[in-house]
């Protein structure tokens, strides 16, 4: 797992994970304000409002993207 700067050309979702640095924790995205250049997230300990210089994506390898990967869930027992 890597992260990595969010670039001006990137597009941020609400739901999304992140890492933010001043915290050292991952995040949940809650919203994008583009025009401010702010993400607001989700945290352990409430909202965090913060810049966008502040956050980094989470890069996952083609290693852990294949162990995390599910095919089918467990309720149809296939």
């Amino acid at each position: 797992m890597k992260y990595t700067a969010i670039e001006e050309s990137e597009r941020v979702s609400p739901g999304e994970y992140l890492f933010h640095e001043p915290t050292q924790e991952v995040v949940l995205c809650g919203s994008v304000i583009y025009d401010n250049k702010i993400i607001k997230a989700l945290g352990s300990k409430g909202m965090l409002s913060d810049k966008f210089e502040n956050y980094k994506k989470i890069r996952l390898t083609k290693q852990e993207k294949i162990a995390t990967h599910q095919t089918q869930c467990k309720g149809c027992g296939g």
